[in-house]
């Protein structure tokens, strides 16, 4: 997915992240990766939102915080 996103294949990416959700919806790394094509689409309240609650279900996980700060 984040291969997709970084190559702007964001439906592809979107998609992805579909079937991945449809399997894991409390992964964190979905989260991370929801925000991250978020944040790639300049859907800013979007990528806030999903660095946001894998912060709730992991105060120190480094890449969330990361990106919520970018």
């Amino acid at each position: 997915t984040a291969l997709l996103a970084q190559q702007t294949r964001s439906a592809d990416a979107a998609a992805a992240l579909a079937q991945v959700e449809a399997l894991a919806p409390d992964s964190l790394e979905l989260w991370l990766l929801k925000g991250n094509l978020a944040q790639l689409s300049s859907l800013f309240d979007l990528a806030q939102a999903a660095y946001q609650r894998v912060l709730a279900q992991d105060p120190a996980h480094a890449g969330a915080w990361n990106n919520l700060g970018l």
